[in-house]
């Protein structure tokens, strides 16, 4: 339920709506250009580390191990709906097209985690010049998989609550 506030014929949304509405896109931004600064400035390359390969398995294996729990949490809400009034509330009181939307939206941006990540293994034969955008991409689309990961959780709870 959205908190609006009424002035007149003029609808004004809390700070807080604003920032739901905006955190999963404002820090990916944040933290991908703080990234890019440092690269600039810095001249940091974090696909020169040794234990490159390494977190880019890392990564895969999170974002892989999220996207399960989620996949197997939804096949039990759909399988036992019918006997548990409990699940048979919260599919009724969620706001389904916001359920669906952030399911589809945290499958979408970690398969896309996983691609990129998985381009980036092929870093000994890619030009810098194709590592350097894709590196700061995989850096964006895993913070955004982060934050849409927690906002899905918390329209779980918040409905669950």
């Amino acid at each position: 339920m959205k908190k609006v506030f009424w002035k007149g014929e003029k609808q004004y949304i809390s700070v807080i709506e604003i920032w739901r509405k905006v955190y999963c896109l404002l820090i990916p931004l944040i933290i991908t250009a703080l990234y890019v600064t440092i690269y600039l400035k810095y001249d940091f390359k974090i696909y020169n580390s040794v234990n490159f390969t390494e977190a880019l398995t890392a990564l895969i294996t999170f974002v892989s191990i999220i996207i399960s729990f989620f996949g197997v949490l939804l096949t039990m809400l759909i399988s036992i709906k019918e006997t548990s009034e409990l699940v048979r509330f919260f599919l009724m009181s969620i706001e389904k097209k916001d359920f669906v939307s952030a399911i589809k939206r945290l499958v979408m941006w970690g398969l896309f985690t996983v691609i990129m990540a998985i381009t980036l293994f092929m870093i000994d034969i890619l030009p810098e010049k194709i590592i350097v955008p894709i590196t700061v991409i995989t850096v964006y689309s895993l913070i955004r998989f982060t934050a849409l990961t927690y906002r899905f959780t918390n329209v779980l709870l918040d409905n669950l609550a």
